[in-house]
């Protein structure tokens, strides 16, 4: 009790010395016209020491929501001349704990250097996001158990990489994975690691304090978490579960604990498919003759990563070379798969052995589906071979509309592939015929797409060739935009402002987001509110 004493008598001298700097709160209807910089220009910007972005809270000493949000002022002589604490999913003022209330008092005392906008010092408005976390509670040691008795279960559900997954291991070294997609082409598989593995994975909970956390992490408020993990370690007698979704405090002991849990019990193998997982699967009895063994060649050959000597493993294995895979939005032969993968000189190398010929003849639904996957390739020189070959420029969608697309709405551009090459592509497509401004099953234009990606030159191109910024009753892509930049391009070229949900949305986005550009536009052109 006297070391507790002794910490706050400390803390409160702390935040004494700190709250020298209390400021007012900020007005909003002046931050709202003030520049925002990042946080590298601000880094670059700061000349006192850097505050922590961490704040943490004994066990059980905390409830509600874990991230504090502050809003504050950078003067023109680089002080902070006002501070707001917030929320990031509440509009109401979140309670002020002393962490909270110190977390104000050091960015209150921050210094910068001036601050520039048209080349002269002036004021910017910042935002801070601090993330909160609590110690784990009251040690409780490993249980007592024989290694042989311990079970883990792992479980990863995410929105993103890792692709979800489910793992058992078993105290002997025995393995099941089970991916999350239940159409994962290999499914569940089983293996072994050595029971030292084991025996280290039940170590790495206990250095994370496992057996002293709460069961389950979670602060209920919309929208919140990436990701959702969950342990559960049996062994002996006891049982034991831990439950994390990203949104309650979870210690930072515990960061990555399931993910290096997995990778102990050699996750990998299934995360990028090599010579060890195929020889994994042919232990357990994979066919790889059958029409799986196609689909997963379909799918090494798709993906750019794999390297050419584990497709060669796969095809000695006996992969199918002849099949047609069912695809989304359309199929894949091999040929397809290629020109997915962007491996040019075997998809070149196959039509020059006949891929989209039927008895010497133009397979014409062959060259048609070729040509949907190479305008997605950013290869021009492909996609000007296969055109030569006289492909229909739409093709029939294969999902439940089933319906028929022009081939140009699927047109885009890999992340490491050219804007010339890709506007190469465009123009090829239109001079065989293709319209610039075709739309597909969802109503989306080469135009729309390029708006998703913020592909400012493409965008600035297509405009410049008379692509139409709505559809034709008057859908607008600006309710579909959450970035600055690309609305002022569309709104200098002629966006349609005159439905009232349009302008509505741009003007709520516009507050929301601090377009402080978008909003002098408006202004400008008498569609702002004053």
């Amino acid at each position: 009790m006297r070391h507790f004493s002794a910490i706050a008598a400390t803390m409160t001298v702390a935040l004494a010395s700190f709250q020298v700097h209390a400021l007012p709160a900020c007005d909003p209807s002046v931050t709202a016209t003030l520049r925002q910089p990042d946080v590298n220009e601000r880094t670059a910007h700061r000349s006192s020491t850097p505050y922590s972005q961490k704040l943490i809270y004994d066990f059980d000493s905390h409830s509600g929501e874990w991230f504090f949000t502050v809003r504050y002022v950078i003067g023109e002589d680089g002080r902070v001349t006002c501070i707001s604490p917030g929320s990031a999913y509440d509009e109401a003022t979140p309670e002020i704990t002393p962490q909270r209330q110190a977390a104000l008092d050091a960015l209150a005392a921050q210094q910068f250097t001036h601050f520039l906008t048209d080349g002269k010092p002036a004021e910017v408005y910042a935002e801070a996001l601090f993330y909160e976390e609590e110690k784990p509670g009251p040690y409780v040691p490993r249980p007592v158990g024989e290694l042989d008795t311990a079970e883990i279960r792992l479980n990863w559900m995410s929105r993103g990489e890792p692709t979800p997954f489910s793992m058992l291991i078993q105290g002997d070294g025995r393995v099941t994975y089970t991916p999350g997609d239940p159409k994962n082409i290999l499914g569940p598989q089983t293996y072994r690691i050595s029971p030292e593995r084991v025996r280290a994975m039940l170590d790495l909970a206990e250095a994370a304090q496992f057996w002293s956390l709460r069961d389950v992490y979670h602060f209920d408020m919309n929208g919140h978490g990436w990701f959702s993990e969950k342990v559960e370690i049996h062994l002996g007698t006891s049982s034991k579960s831990f439950s994390n979704d990203g949104s309650g405090g979870a210690p930072s002991i515990t960061a990555r604990l399931t993910l290096n849990m997995a990778e102990m019990a050699d996750v990998s193998l299934w995360w990028k498919i090599d010579h060890r997982t195929l020889e994994a699967v042919a232990k357990n009895g994979f066919d790889f003759t059958s029409d799986k063994g196609a689909e997963l060649l379909s799918e090494l050959i798709s993906n750019s990563e794999t390297t050419d000597d584990v497709i060669s493993d796969l095809l000695s294995r006996g992969a199918p070379q002849d099949r047609l895979v069912k695809g989304y939005p359309f199929d894949f032969s091999l040929l397809d798969a290629a020109i997915a993968g962007r491996r040019f000189d075997m998809a070149n190398r196959l039509i020059d052995q006949g891929a989209l010929t039927v008895d010497g003849q133009v397979d014409r639904a062959a060259v048609t589906r070729a040509l949907a996957h190479a305008v997605k390739s950013g290869s021009p020189g492909l996609v000007k071979r296969v055109l030569a070959l006289g492909p229909d420029l739409v093709i029939r969608r294969n999902d439940a509309t089933r319906k028929i697309d022009p081939i140009i709405t699927f047109a885009y551009r890999p992340d490491d592939a050219s804007t010339a090459d890709f506007i190469a592509i465009i123009q090829l497509l239109l001079y065989y015929g293709a319209d610039i401004n075709s739309r597909d099953t969802f109503r989306h234009s080469v135009l729309d797409k390029a708006i998703a990606r913020r592909d400012i030159d493409v965008i600035h191109w297509l405009l410049n060739h008379d692509a139409e910024i709505e559809t034709n009753d008057g859908l607008s892509p600006l309710r579909e935009i959450y970035e600055e930049d690309t609305t002022l391009i569309l709104l200098e070229a002629g966006a349609d402002l005159s439905k009232k949900e349009v302008l509505d949305d741009l003007i709520r986005n516009a507050r929301v987001w601090r377009w402080l550009r978008v909003t002098a536009w408006l202004r400008a052109h008498g569609k702002w509110p004053d």
